[in-house]
């Protein structure tokens, strides 16, 4: 893979990650569902780009982030509602650590073993969002 690609997309990712971060802050304060639709568009761009760089590991962890940011946005459980932004944070997080994983030599990485672990979870908890069937914000 071309390094300056690769320096490229984790510029322009840090960029995006940051935006993450805010939505998610703001989430906790106000817990606006919207804001988890407009999570799931950002992390959606992530999303696309890894994908285009054949960085599959990254975009599938984005999609599991993205169908939560959208399923999340659109339900009515309180519940679901609450943790939905705690673990769209620590998406945020482990996504950060695979891109500066991305920017390093390191053959073994924290990231890796946080990600196997999260991911798993992300997955669970995409599964109590069953009965909604779209996976955008789109109506």
């Amino acid at each position: 893979m071309d390094k300056e690609l690769i320096k490229g997309f984790c510029e322009e990712t840090d960029t995006l990650l940051k935006e993450l971060v805010r939505i998610t802050e703001v989430f906790e304060d106000t817990q606006r569902p919207e804001l988890l639709g407009e999570f799931g568009q950002v992390i959606d761009r992530i999303m696309g780009a890894a994908y285009t760089l054949e960085l599959e590991e990254v975009g599938r962890f984005c999609e599991l982030g993205k169908k939560i940011g959208y399923k999340a946005s659109q339900t009515t459980d309180p519940k679901l509602l609450k943790l939905a932004g705690p673990i769209l944070a620590d998406t945020a997080e482990i996504l950060s650590s695979m891109i500066q994983e991305l920017n390093s030599d390191e053959q073994e990485s924290n990231a890796r073993v946080q990600l196997e672990a999260f991911k798993s979870r992300l997955k669970w908890f995409l599964e109590k969002f069953q009965n909604i069937n779209r996976d955008t914000t789109d109506s």
